[in-house]
């Protein structure tokens, strides 16, 4: 594997999510949780182990109709959730105090590795706070369509693995017309416990 590749929000969501369904996510302030999301980040990517590239893209402001749309969403996590914890899950969103909390606790946890963990330290990191505008998935997409690089024969393709819970970015991977682009993918169901999935 060459390139790792988080989509924040999408990992964000789905640790509270964790967090309160166990009726524990109260019990958190910002530095806590961030612990548990970085955590996340740290054991994937040394299980995962890219050569060359680690990018973290959080969503930054998007086109106005997809405003509208996440407008309208989170108005309904929150009536969702207002009464099972105290937790606001439209703090998720592009512009509140706690995303940049978040990101920038995620900041000084990246240059603290950096420092002290060769892993972390060999590779390059690219951060993408939510002050970038547009959301995570096309900034993923666009950084893979501006650095691509061309084979010299069908098997030097460069790998890339995307950790994502939204399913947005299957079409989008197809759509770049690319070899060797991983989905990552964490899903939850009433049924059994989290299942992972490594779509090719």
């Amino acid at each position: 594997l060459d390139y790792l590749f988080f989509d924040m929000n999408g990992l964000i969501s789905d640790k509270l999510h964790e967090l309160q369904k166990d009726k524990s996510i109260d019990s958190f302030n910002e530095e806590r949780i961030v612990d548990i999301i970085f955590d996340k980040i740290n054991i994937n990517l040394h299980i995962l182990n890219p050569k060359k590239v680690l990018g973290i893209f959080f969503d930054g402001v998007p086109p106005f109709a997809k405003s509208s749309l996440q407008r309208h969403r989170r108005f309904r996590e929150f009536y969702k959730y207002k009464d099972k914890c105290n937790f606001k899950f439209n703090h998720i969103s592009i512009g509140t105090e706690f995303m940049k909390k978040i990101s920038d606790i995620i900041q000084k946890k990246i240059q603290e590795k950096k420092d002290n963990d060769s892993t972390w330290r060999n590779i390059k990191v690219i951060f993408s706070g939510p002050e970038v505008p547009d959301e995570g998935e096309y900034k993923i997409f666009e950084y893979i369509r501006s650095n691509k690089i061309l084979p010299s024969n069908d098997f030097s393709y460069e790998k890339r693995c995307i950790y994502t819970t939204d399913s947005d970015f299957y079409l989008l991977s197809l759509a770049l017309h690319q070899r060797n682009i991983l989905i990552y993918n964490e899903i939850n169901n009433n049924f059994s416990k989290k299942k992972e999935f490594l779509f090719h």
